[in-house]
């Protein structure tokens, strides 16, 4: 590279350093990918946190090179280098999966995929993502095509504010500058380690949790150029070895179960920091990973990184909609991530390339992005202004699948994990609802109880109901989920409180069988029954009985049934045979079991299975209508089919009968 353009010195192991962190992070997404019953690198999320360092290593080089070179740095040069280089396949991507989306997400999703392009647009999908309280480890964010733009609005917003911070601190503090990262980067590590504790969502989703991970790699600049580390090329062999060995092992044995950003997460980072600093030509690491094939992945990382989300959403989503015409075979697994690559090569060349090659004057990517980014924009806030529907066969789809939390006058729920209605609307709402019915129901649970929420709130006279819903929390989870806080709340509101249930998805009560990394595939939740987790269940339910009397509602028969187009199509045919030997009937053997020991510790026990009698051909389809949305939750319909059932239980008839006192 030509030093008059103040580029720095080419380092093809940096290009080796991406190839390792997208393919990592491609691994991660893909499905199913397992060896021996051991999922391989589920560790994949941390490629982005090795592409960070890389960022904060090359910025820092730029911009220190510019200054030292010429005492002055351009702004301007520099942000149409970065416009170059990120917005082309940016907007390119969003274009493209508009497209798709209309057809393959359903009217509410298609809102959700323009409220994201939106957010992205404008540099912020990860503050958009957290609002959603949206879990990055959950298979649910493959409905969000554009979920891993989360790490690119990061980036974009340290180029926004560093470079003036950088330059400020060379012209200012030169002498200390390293000092100056090493407090940054503590210090950020700091913030970031408790602020995962508090709310591991917002640390993850976060830049004031990633800085540290910027520092770091900002500090390899400083001390890969100051050249202070005069080791002997065996030393530096044991070192770099050291650090890819600290990636490696990284990626395939730290799963989402650890906490991150943590001090987890400083395995891979360090790893990098290493390679960064200790790599020379004649280190066995670099030479690997400046092998052409290495450096040829790290050259398309970023149409790779950009593309394979979208492509392994689609594929998920159109499993979803149209039925099993995919085998999700190592071999199917391989052909998508074929596809993955041969449109990120033709990204790079027919996109990354031409954007970024000097003789395209910036006058006519200017005047081109404008254009795109005008089309997306409208593209997207007319599918918002539409609420989705545009196009009528996924119209009919979510009709029939639909399922909405109830959200009215004194029926009402939170997704927080604390502070519960706290916010002004709903602590107004909640003052006033307390003064008119004094007393209130509590439920408190997963997107199961969420369906019990709704449905005794369809089906009960009485009219103050309140909801502590979190998707994908259990009382075994109460660490990061809204349990502590429930209980704080229950303490607090004891003398309004008519009624507590607790209620959790059944399956997870039974043994995972399947990809470990996928705890939500409910085909592979089999016996046995996970007594320690019944047990933990169990302990905690105690602690709330001591404050006040809880009911705790047993699992329902989950269908297993993926409602795409052909199957709906087969159901309200009158063909359910073939289903049948979908329906997990494992979970009357965890009901059984659940029914003793609530028994055994003074819980009161609701047998959904006992009180609802589900039988598939009758009560799956109920008047032309399907009563589940999805494998194991109910519809809107379903919701007051069981729930008129439900309410007839001893424990909750009360609740039914007359007109409510005030």
């Amino acid at each position: 590279m030509k030093n008059k353009n103040h580029n720095i010195s080419y380092r093809p192991e940096i290009d080796g350093l991406r190839a390792i962190a997208v393919l990592a992070v491609i691994a991660y997404h893909a499905p199913e990918i397992t060896f021996h019953n051991f999922s391989l690198f589920k560790g994949g999320y941390l490629g982005v946190d090795i592409f960070f360092v890389i960022s904060g290593y090359l910025i820092t080089s730029i911009i220190s090179k510019e200054i030292k070179e010429t005492g002055n740095f351009s702004f301007k040069n520099f942000y149409q280098r970065r416009i170059r280089r990120i917005i082309p396949v940016l907007f390119a991507l969003i274009l493209v999966t508009y497209f798709f989306s209309i057809f393959f997400l359903l009217p509410s999703n298609l809102v959700d995929f323009s409220k994201s392009s939106l957010s992205t647009l404008g540099f912020s999908s990860n503050f958009y993502f957290y609002f959603l309280n949206l879990d990055y480890s959950q298979f649910s964010g493959l409905k969000k095509p554009l979920l891993h733009t989360w790490s690119l609005s990061i980036e974009e917003q340290f180029y926004i504010f560093y470079p003036v911070l950088l330059i400020l601190l060379i012209k200012q503090f030169q002498k200390n500058l390293t000092l100056i990262f090493w407090f940054i980067f503590l210090t950020s590590f700091f913030i970031a380690s408790i602020q995962t504790e508090v709310d591991q969502i917002l640390s993850f989703y976060s830049l004031h949790s990633r800085i540290w991970e910027f520092s770091i790699g900002a500090l390899a600049s400083i001390y890969f150029n100051k050249k202070i580390f005069n080791f002997s090329n065996f030393t530096k062999n044991i070192i770099t070895l050291s650090g890819v060995s600290l990636i490696i092992a990284s990626l395939l044995l730290i799963d989402h179960n650890y906490k991150h950003p943590s001090y987890y997460t400083l395995i891979p980072v360090i790893g990098t920091f290493l390679i960064i600093i200790f790599s020379s030509k004649t280190s066995f690491v670099t030479k690997i990973l400046s092998s052409k094939i290495f450096v040829w992945i790290g050259l398309i990382s970023y149409s790779l990184y950009m593309w394979h989300y979208p492509i392994f959403a689609y594929a998920d989503l159109i499993q979803f909609l149209e039925g099993d015409i995919f085998n999700k075979s190592i071999l199917t697994i391989l052909i998508f991530i074929g596809l993955i690559f041969l449109i990120s090569i033709f990204s790079y060349f027919f996109i990354e390339k031409p954007f970024r090659n000097k003789s395209f004057s910036f006058n006519k990517v200017s005047a081109i992005l404008a254009g795109i980014l005008i089309l997306n924009i409208g593209l997207n806030f007319y599918s918002i202004k539409l609420n989705g529907e545009i196009y009528s066969e996924n119209v009919k789809l979510e009709t029939i699948k639909k399922n909405t939390m109830v959200d009215e006058d004194c029926k009402f729920f939170s997704n927080k994990k604390d502070s519960f209605f706290l916010s002004d609307s709903k602590n107004k709402r909640f003052s006033n609802c307390k003064e008119k019915y004094k007393k209130f129901v509590l439920i408190i649970g997963d997107s199961h109880a969420g369906n019990i929420f709704n449905a005794i709130s369809k089906s009960a006279d009485h009219q103050f109901i309140l909801g502590l819903i979190k998707d994908g929390c259990r009382p075994t989870r109460y660490k990061e989920c809204q349990f502590e806080g429930a209980k704080a709340f229950i303490s607090k509101e004891i003398k309004h409180i008519k009624e507590i249930i607790i209620t959790q998805k059944g399956s997870f009560f039974l043994t995972n069988t399947g990809n470990p990394n996928n705890e939500n595939f409910t085909l592979a939740r089999k016996l046995p029954i996970l007594k320690n987790e019944i047990q933990e269940t169990v302990n905690y339910l105690k602690t709330v009985n001591k404050i006040f009397p809880v009911i705790f509602i047993g699992p329902h028969i989950e269908p297993n049934i993926t409602l795409s187009r052909k199957n709906i199509k087969t159901l309200l045919g009158g063909e359910l045979n073939q289903f049948e030997k979908n329906l997990n009937l494992d979970l009357i053997k965890v009901d059984e079991y659940l029914e003793k020991i609530m028994n055994d510790n003074d819980i009161r026990y609701i047998s959904k299975i006992n009180q609802l009698k589900f039988n598939f051909k009758k009560d799956y389809i109920v008047q032309n209508k399907i009563t589940f949305s999805d494998v194991g939750h109910w519809s809107d319909f379903g919701e007051y089919y069981f729930g008129n059932k439900l309410i007839e239980n001893e424990y909750l008839r009360d609740l039914r009968k007359g007109e409510q006192k005030r």
